[in-house]
């Protein structure tokens, strides 16, 4: 695996793993400490976006469309995981925007299949779209 790729998974593997815990602290803190935390923690995520952005828009005008398209679908793969990773139906009525999200994921996966090179990541990825949702459960 090349140096390009290893920065890219460890950059995402952060921004779960920041997220995880971000929401396990954020239960225990209250007020002005919450706050604090909570900003830190979207501040973090801030500055991770750019700095894929800034990756992805280097690689894209250098021609590397392989790798951006690869980092594209990577970041998908993450994005799906952790929306499954907070996603309950009890929660559907407040955010019908997860099911529908979800619901997508399975159709563009369906479309256009993509293993993670992570197993981890790839069986992480799978229960993430087997995730029954409202809309499903309503059928």
């Amino acid at each position: 695996m090349n140096i390009r790729w290893r920065r890219l998974l460890g950059s995402l593997s952060i921004l779960v793993i920041g997220g995880v815990l971000g929401c396990f602290t954020g239960f225990e803190l209250t007020g002005a400490r919450a706050d604090k935390s909570f900003r830190a923690l979207m501040l973090y995520d801030a500055a991770l976006k750019t700095d894929q952005s800034i990756r992805l828009s280097r690689n894209a005008r250098e021609g590397n469309q392989e790798c951006v398209a690869e980092s594209v679908e990577l970041s998908l793969d993450f994005a799906i995981v952790k929306l499954a990773g907070y996603y309950t139906p009890e929660f559907s009525d407040l955010c019908e925007n997860a099911a529908k999200s979800l619901a997508s994921a399975r159709e563009y996966r369906a479309a256009f299949p993509h293993t993670p090179g992570s197993k981890l990541l790839a069986n992480r990825l799978e229960v993430a779209l087997a995730l029954r949702t409202a809309d499903q459960s309503q059928r």
